[in-house]
């Protein structure tokens, strides 16, 4: 509890954030817009008693603008917070977003000169790192332990020793293809037991209802999806408890990051901010995420806080994993 008499600025921050919320959410009546709240706040009274009291002017930011390439908003759910909830605007950044199908594609478009920051999970950078790229981890943003094995059962396989000589889709370079590797080893196997096929994450379930492959390995909510398509066909196999955590972070270039520190800073503000809204506010993250990747709620519901462990850090373990990764 914070006591005591005072009007700040941020009451009106939080109004609005919380009137979009309302919008986005259906809470709000049908057609409602942003109501105009200084008109409902009067600083006079408490001027007049406690002039020191009253904090109504913001701080003038000089806006900086900045190109986001982003991924969906499962695995990074501090995007879709910060722009509907308009955290970026809040801490003075104005971002201009690009979408691509996985964090190896954004990551790769920011390389490219496309974009400024980056959403990427950790394997993509070991890549990155093997060519020597000045990338750069500002935070990790979140970690997640719901990848799966789809597989059909007409294909033969009714456990996971049963993919010994299958064909198997995953998206090579990324967490995913990490994931089917230590998912092999869980089980006493490796690539050369397999026949690995390259496939983006959108084209999986695709080529496994053609036939073209016997499984493929892919990150919720995909896998519900596909039991969905393929009813009493579809085979779910998850990995063995601590088999592996994919590790979600937000990356820039070195000289970026060297010559834009406050850009960063805000970002990382704005990033803060959504990762408490979340921790705050899981319902209503739950059906912004559901809105961004054309998931149901429902869906969400089943596994997402379960598995995802969501918040700002830097951990020495990404040492670690980053450094397994590289020698696998």
């Amino acid at each position: 509890y914070r006591i005591g008499m005072r009007l700040e600025h941020t009451l009106l921050d939080e109004a609005v954030a919380q009137a979009r919320w309302a919008i986005n959410t259906g809470a709000a009546p049908e057609g409602a817009e942003i109501p105009d709240f200084e008109a409902l706040i009067f600083p006079g009274p408490l001027s007049n008693v406690m002039p020191d009291a009253v904090m109504m002017e913001a701080p003038t930011l000089e806006p900086i603008a900045i190109t986001l390439s982003r991924s969906s908003a499962s695995p990074w759910p501090q995007t879709v917070v910060c722009e509907e909830m308009g955290f970026y605007e809040q801490v003075g950044l104005e971002v201009e977003t690009v979408r691509s199908s996985s964090g190896r594609d954004a990551f790769s478009a920011m390389i490219g000169g496309a974009a400024d920051i980056a959403t990427v999970a950790l394997t993509p950078m070991v890549f990155a790192a093997f060519q020597e790229q000045p990338i750069a981890i500002i935070a990790e943003n979140g970690s997640n332990a719901a990848n799966v094995i789809v597989a059909r059962k007409d294909a033969g396989i009714e456990s996971a020793e049963d993919l010994r000589g299958k064909k198997i889709s995953t998206t090579m370079g990324t967490d995913l293809h990490y994931f089917l590797d230590a998912f092999l080893a869980a089980y006493g196997m490796t690539e050369a037991d397999v026949e690995v096929v390259n496939a983006p994450p959108n084209d999986h379930l695709t080529i496994l209802q053609k036939g073209d492959v016997d499984a493929f390995a892919i990150w919720q909510p995909h896998p519900y999806y596909a039991a969905q398509e393929l009813g009493d066909n579809a085979l779910l196999l998850e990995a063995p408890e601590g088999t592996y955590e994919a590790r979600y972070m937000m990356s820039t270039m070195q000289d970026f990051l060297a010559e834009n520190p406050e850009a960063v800073e805000r970002f990382l503000e704005a990033f803060k901010l959504a990762s408490e809204w979340i921790s705050a506010n899981p319902d209503e993250t739950l059906a912004l995420i559901a809105a961004d990747v054309g998931a149901d709620v429902e869906v969400l519901e089943a596994y997402y806080f379960d598995n995802y462990r969501i918040g700002i850090r830097l951990e020495p373990t990404l040492l670690d994993e980053a450094v397994a990764q590289a020698e696998w």
